[in-house]
């Protein structure tokens, strides 16, 4: 399994939660070669061109998006965010850099 993750360079949102620090430490334990997870004052996923900075600074090859309290904490923003699911603005359109 470790070869799997050597050469990835992975972006884990939400890796400072509960969740997000045990994915961490499992990355950490397989070897993964290049592991980001930077935290909301970095990059506001609320914000589109946030978001589309995340993607072009950290040009990930896997994302893990564990930010599932962006909704709940932060009242309604422009982003649709579920455990594991997609890091998405409401129109559905990704950021540029991953198109």
């Amino acid at each position: 399994m470790g070869a799997f993750w050597a050469d990835r360079r992975v972006l884990v949102t939400g890796g400072r939660g509960f969740l997000g620090r045990a994915v961490l430490a499992g990355l950490e334990r397989r070897s993964a070669g290049h592991v980001m997870a930077p935290g909301s004052a970095d990059f506001d996923l609320r914000r589109p061109d946030a978001t589309e900075a995340l993607f072009a600074e950290t040009e990930p090859d896997l994302v893990i998006h564990l930010d599932a309290d962006i909704n709940a904490t932060r009242g309604s923003p422009p982003f649709v965010s579920l455990a594991g699911g997609p890091i998405l603005p409401r129109s559905g359109r990704l950021p540029q850099s991953v198109n």
